[in-house]
């Protein structure tokens, strides 16, 4: 709409990190006394490689009253990932928080950055607050403990985002996975043999298409007229319809998850 100005929050989601690095450990490890001393071991060795930048960023994060955590928990901790979909997610969120767009994109990349690290390192939210206890005193941060269950609904991993993440992994392990489409309409000139003379125009379709594998982004582009599309949607519709008969049949067996993109990404 004209003269609308929509919320923009930059993720820094294209950039490296500059907090810390770690090894990632792929699967969920089991309850068990070792790994919660392990996760602790983990979540001590997080903060002590921490920069300066971190405990700055960590200080905006805790400065935010525990009813505003909560309302960024609520709209970015979802079950398809730790991010904000869509422009409007963005507009409730600064609506309901209080939260300026400045800010928000600041905390953001440092809940994003600590939910990461969560997951890639199987750091339980209890460990990692504890050791966030020890940070706040060594950096005089305060008010943590009063943030303390907020905070905790900030990193916890859903479920389902486990098994999406599964699902991801597994649907883009051997072959590359369909991300989008994009279409232009052309038209070619068509000369005669001494080039001197237009004798007709034709219309043509340059289709593109990108794909994603192994978190690398690929694409590749053809051209075709109104007969190759006619027969494209004819091979896809019948893909589509055969995909939903395997669907049907064996959702009975065992729970199917759409193949997508299940990090998600704030709307630029």
């Amino acid at each position: 709409m004209a003269g609308t100005v929509s919320p923009k929050v930059d993720t820094g989601r294209r950039e490296p990190s500059t907090y810390s690095l770690h090894v990632m450990h792929p699967e969920p490890l089991a309850n068990t006394d070792q790994t919660v001393a392990r996760q602790e071991s983990e979540a001590a060795a997080f903060l002590d490689i921490v920069t300066d930048e971190f405990v700055e960023d960590f200080r905006k994060l805790v400065a935010l009253s525990p009813d505003q955590i909560r309302a960024i928990a609520k709209y970015v901790n979802t079950d398809s990932g730790f991010a904000l979909a869509d422009e409007d997610s963005i507009r409730k969120l600064i609506r309901e928080s209080g939260v300026s767009t400045n800010r928000l994109t600041d905390v953001y990349k440092i809940a994003k950055f600590i939910f990461d690290r969560v997951y890639e390192d199987q750091i339980s939210p209890n460990a990692l607050l504890d050791a966030f206890s020890s940070l706040a005193t060594k950096h005089d941060i305060p008010d943590l403990q009063e943030r303390r269950e907020a905070l905790g609904e900030l990193f916890t991993v859903k479920s389902t985002y486990r098994e999406l993440k599964r699902v991801r992994a597994c649907a883009s392990a051997v072959v590359p996975r369909f991300e989008s489409a994009a279409t232009v309409q052309d038209v070619r000139a068509i000369f005669d043999d001494e080039q001197s003379d237009l004798l007709s125009l034709t219309p043509v379709a340059l289709v593109e298409i990108k794909v994603e594998k192994n978190g690398e982004d690929d694409s590749f582009s053809f051209q075709t007229d109104e007969d190759g599309l006619d027969e494209l949607v004819k091979i896809l519709s019948a893909c589509q319809k055969r995909l939903k008969v395997l669907r049907a049949r064996v959702t009975a067996a065992a729970p199917v998850y759409p193949i997508k993109n299940v990090e998600g990404e704030i709307a630029k």
